[in-house]
């Protein structure tokens, strides 16, 4: 899955925490929960955008050189390869 992605879907549980807690054992939330929440709500946005920015591709080319025989005559020449 990669380190990246593991450690965005982590950055949910406390969510799930709360949401347990506030479900099976009847805590209500106050002032400083909310304010924590927002703080929570903002650090897993920029994580998770963090994360997919990470997932892209880029275009590789590169040039290599090499001789080539063919009978008595022997050259060189350049052979560019690119990848997608």
């Amino acid at each position: 899955m990669g380190a990246a992605k593991t450690s965005a879907y982590y950055s949910v549980a406390p969510f799930l925490g709360v949401f347990f807690g506030i479900l099976f054992l009847g805590e209500r939330p106050g002032i400083r929960f909310y304010a924590g929440l927002l703080i929570m709500v903002a650090a897993t946005v920029l994580m998770v955008k963090d994360t997919i920015a990470l997932q892209h591709t880029h275009e590789q080319t590169h040039v290599h050189t090499h001789e080539h025989r063919h009978g008595d005559l022997v050259h060189s020449h350049a052979h560019e390869h690119g990848e997608e």
